[in-house]
């Protein structure tokens, strides 16, 4: 899962200056638009799933 994360952290920033930079034309910057949205909602979504996944009892503190 870290190494995911790690993915999805690079993608966001790679987006983001992407998107900044003023370098993408019309399209470029609809599909990294769209893409930096995917990758958002899914980090919610994996924060909301872990923050819910229950700790087992033998679980080192």
């Amino acid at each position: 899962m870290a190494l995911q994360d790690f993915i999805r952290r690079k993608n966001i920033e790679n987006l983001t200056k992407q998107l900044a930079s003023g370098r993408l034309d019309a399209a470029q910057r609809a599909y990294a638009a769209k893409q930096l949205a995917e990758e958002l909602a899914n980090e919610r979504a994996d924060e909301l799933t872990s923050a819910r996944a229950p700790v087992p009892d033998n679980a080192p503190c």
